[in-house]
């Protein structure tokens, strides 16, 4: 759903105001048309020269065709309430504070779902390891179960789901600590390859129930993501909340440390913050973390305090407030302007309340009152980035290691850079001072989805005979995503004092969506798979490096399941070979591997 929301989002830009950003820049494009054909050409190095790039961890959960963990229940479903007979009966659900039922009513049963069932998945012997008395019960694809004192072996199909009852469950001695250990184990020589059987490795294939505890991390996994510079915890930490998403979310948004799940909790729905620290550590990649929007100063020097302690010291962090904070289909946008109203409005009731009901910011059709929300929205955003990257400082001692990330809608810098950046911070001074990079999401192929897979990978003339792919430069009046870095570019260097600044991409990509469709969204499955998919890639992120003098880019997304709703994953499924997946491909060329 995320990024339909995002297209969405584009498709209403004039409607909430935003269109006045580009309104009258024409005048400039044969300049950035310039720009833009210089940067076609091969860096200085050669075109399979490293670059810094990073990739956004995908979703956890069974839909998305990726196992982080070899323990499945790290990635499970929260239990919810149920019967014998019926699937959901929306009873509350007693749980212990590590997310387990602490009791059931009469007639109760508690489900956790493990593996989808609509596509090929993992089959095997599951290993479930538990503590506690009561009793457990496997459904899906299941073949057979051999039970034993607090530990079940579970023979699995390559199909049909996976998920877990608990039909009861003593209160004195609650069922908990429930390990799903998916089948096989990982090579004792080697941490990132996956094996069934001893003859597969160099030395011993060591079963997951040996090494889950100090390696909880799928061999598969950790070799898919170790060639990246940048790991953004974003979707790990569930930053976003889609407005009219009325889905439980236990745990949104986080205001206070013991509202974040720690390592015993059940299910890492957010992933604890150890849990991320230790594949930084382990991949040799730099976590980029988003505070949750509402997260008070102590979680967030508790949380840098926790990162300082086990952070390898030769790796950087990257810290930023919420996730796009600009796009007001998400939910922390309305809140993060209404923090802004109420910090910086003298009449925070009268400005900001349109219907007089006491929330402020709330959305609506686009309106005076929006507009002064959406002001007061991005100074406080600013703040805050300011406010949360001087906590990280003062936890570092200054460590440059610690980059603060100021993030912002591409193509907005001209129109939001010096209100944001030179917004005085009481007690620190303007925001520029304690933001170490700018980051932009320059996504291609946002609008309305293309007729044909040819349609894609059409290509366009620039002024002096360069031709480039037309989905790059998009269309007049406000162009693509290479005018709209150009124009961040610009708007970056062309000012002090943050000339300095960095521009970066927080995420990236392709963009195509389907809407539903299903027609379309099997042509764009096509065309994702389509060699000239890796081909747009390169020239795409060559074009970036030389557009942004070599800017740290962050993919959209890490492997993970394509559907109607976005095409977002660098692989369709983890473990898919790469010779299947252009995108992976050109994503390992840009990185020199």
């Amino acid at each position: 759903m995320k990024g339909t929301f995002r297209w969405i989002a584009w498709s209403m830009l004039a409607a909430l105001g935003m269109g006045a950003l580009w309104c009258c820049r024409t005048e400039v494009s044969g300049g950035l048309d310039q720009e833009i054909a210089g940067s076609g050409g091969s860096t200085d190095e050669g075109d399979s020269a490293s670059h810094s790039l990073g990739t956004n961890l995908s979703e956890i959960g069974y839909a998305y065709r990726n196992n982080p963990f070899v323990d499945l229940m790290r990635s499970a479903d929260p239990f919810f309430s149920g019967t014998v007979d019926g699937w959901s009966d929306e009873r509350t659900l007693e749980v212990r504070p590590d997310g387990y039922p602490a009791r059931l009513a009469e007639g109760q049963v508690a489900r956790t779902f493990l593996i989808g069932g609509d596509t090929a998945h993992v089959g095997g012997e599951i290993v479930v390891l538990y503590e506690g008395d009561g009793q457990l019960e496997y459904r899906g694809g299941v073949e057979s179960v051999e039970r034993g004192e607090g530990r079940d072996v579970v023979t699995l199909r390559e199909r049909d789901g996976f998920w877990l009852e608990i039909h009861a469950t003593d209160p004195s001695d609650p069922l908990h600590s429930i390990r799903l250990l998916m089948p096989g184990g990982r090579c004792a020589d080697d941490a990132t390859k996956a094996c069934r059987a001893d003859g597969e490795c160099s030395e011993r294939c060591v079963p997951f129930e040996e090494t889950y505890a100090d390696q909880p991390f799928h061999p598969t996994f950790l070799a898919e993501h170790a060639p990246f510079d940048v790991l953004r915890f974003m979707n790990w930490m569930r930053t976003n909340r889609v407005r009219g998403d009325d889905s439980p979310r236990p745990r949104w948004p986080v205001r206070e440390w013991n509202g974040y799940p720690a390592v015993d909790y059940a299910q890492w729905r957010p992933v604890p913050v150890d849990v991320m620290v230790d594949l930084a550590n382990t991949t040799g990649a730099a976590p980029w973390f988003n505070i949750p929007h509402q997260a008070s100063d102590a979680f967030v020097r508790t949380f840098a305090e926790r990162v300082k302690e086990r952070l390898a010291p030769e790796l950087s962090v990257y810290v930023e407030y919420s996730n796009e904070a600009w796009n007001d289909l998400f939910l922390q946008s309305q809140e993060i302007n209404g923090l802004g109203c109420r910090a910086l409005s003298q009449d925070p009731e009268g400005e900001c309340d349109h219907d007089q009901d006491g929330t402020l910011c709330e959305y609506t059709e686009w309106n005076a009152t929006q507009e002064r929300c959406v002001e007061y929205g991005q100074r406080y955003f600013a703040r805050r980035t300011a406010q949360i990257g001087a906590i990280w400082d003062e936890v570092f001692g200054d460590d440059p290691r610690v980059i603060t990330v100021l993030a912002t809608q591409i193509g907005s810098l001209e129109h939001r850079g010096a209100p944001m950046l030179n917004h005085e911070v009481p007690g620190l001074g303007p925001v520029y001072e304690h933001v170490d990079a700018v980051a932009v999401a320059p996504y291609f192929g946002g609008g309305e989805p293309p007729d044909s897979v040819d349609e894609i990978f059409a290509r366009a003339e620039l002024p002096g005979g360069d031709e480039t792919y037309a989905v790059l430069l998009g269309e007049e009046p406000d162009g693509g995503p290479l005018h709209w870095i150009v124009r961040d570019m610009h708007a970056l260097r062309d000012r002090e004092p943050w000339s300095h600044l960095p521009l970066i991409a927080y995420e990236g990509g392709q963009h195509f969506l389907a809407l539903g469709d299903e027609s379309r969204s099997e042509m764009l499955a096509t065309a994702n798979r389509d060699p000239r998919m890796g081909e747009l890639y390169d020239e795409y992120l060559r074009r970036w490096a030389a557009l942004t003098e070599g800017g740290l880019f962050v993919h959209y997304r890490s492997p993970s399941a394509w559907s109607v709703w976005g095409t977002w994953g660098s692989k369709e499924y983890q473990g898919q070979p790469v010779s299947e997946a252009p995108k992976h491909q050109a994503l390992l060329r840009y990185l020199g591997d």
